[in-house]
């Protein structure tokens, strides 16, 4: 019986003179009439034996399914072809992602501050309460000392209306909070900046930002009525950024403390360092005075400007 060659890669029985295989066109390894290839690992072996010598796989019959011999060609480019198919299809998406970056930002640079202003009104005020619930019942406290000053809401409480501006009061609030400001610093605070504190509460921290009744403002004389009051039309008003340029100028006048600056006392003697910056809350509050103008009140009421 004539001998056959056994393809190393399908099993497949060749000529013995053949050099590629006939089921799958894989080249097929020299061997003399004397010698039997393994289907299974492709060792040559005598044509006398019936088992490899080298991994015990009977010779002469085809491998199963699960061999673990190397994978065909056309298996190998199949392969590689899904492989480059995975490959290209990640980086056309990548390329989509960054291509859509590019234009946002693009059109976000592009926009002019108006035009900014008005995509970030239109979003929604969102209430971020703190984690901390301390800190969050701390705001609270604040916030029940106030009606929301929207002027639209029926002059509801603070804590209790839901409209934008009473959302972003309440987180105005609470970002005072968590930054580390005491109760009465906060609530002198939102006072001169919005106004609106409940009228049990304005003997102790002044009448706030002075509110306006819509409905009489739409009769007002566009011209001060006084020489004074165009004066003081013409100069910048005070404001709450202003009330450490003010403190500064004076000493505290109290003439008890070893502290000399009024900006570093917060002593409670008569006519002591609280008294002088809760005088000076309330002219800044009144939204009539220039920065000279207070800085003259206090030194009259007080003195111990610092020259």
């Amino acid at each position: 019986m004539t001998e056959k060659k056994i393809c190393p890669d399908c099993g497949a029985e060749n000529r013995a003179e053949g050099k590629f295989c006939a089921q799958c066109g894989r080249e097929l390894p020299l061997q003399d009439a004397n010698t039997i290839s393994c289907s299974h690992c492709g060792e040559d072996n005598p044509s006398s034996a019936k088992f490899c010598s080298d991994c015990g796989h009977p010779l002469g019959r085809k491998r199963n399914k699960k061999s673990s011999a190397p994978k065909s060609k056309a298996g190998k480019k199949k392969q590689k072809t899904t492989a480059s198919g995975q490959s290209t299809s990640s980086i056309k998406i990548a390329a989509a992602v960054i291509g859509a970056l590019l234009i946002y930002f693009f059109m976000t640079d592009n926009q002019t501050p108006e035009r900014r202003q008005t995509v970030s009104s239109s979003l929604p005020v969102a209430e971020q309460k703190l984690s901390d619930p301390a800190l969050e019942s701390k705001a609270m406290e604040i916030v029940s000392k106030f009606i929301c000053s929207c002027g639209g809401c029926g002059e509801d409480p603070l804590e209790e209306c839901d409209c934008e501006t009473a959302r972003g009061e309440r987180n105005y609030i609470r970002q005072a909070v968590a930054n580390g400001g005491s109760t009465e610093d906060i609530i002198r605070e939102v006072n001169l900046k919005f106004g609106w504190i409940k009228p049990q509460f304005k003997d102790k921290y002044g009448p706030g930002k002075p509110t306006v009744d819509l409905k009489k403002e739409q009769f007002k004389s566009p011209l001060p009525s006084s020489p004074v009051d165009q004066e003081l039309t013409v100069q910048r008003l005070a404001s709450l950024a202003d009330r450490l340029t003010i403190i500064s100028k004076f000493a505290c006048p109290c003439g008890q403390c070893s502290i000399d600056e009024l900006k570093d006392c917060e002593c409670n003697h008569p006519r002591g360092a609280q008294e002088v910056k809760r005088f000076i809350d309330n002219k800044i509050a009144a939204g009539k005075y220039s920065i000279e103008n207070i800085v003259q009140l206090v030194e009259t009421q007080y003195g111990n400007r610092i020259r």
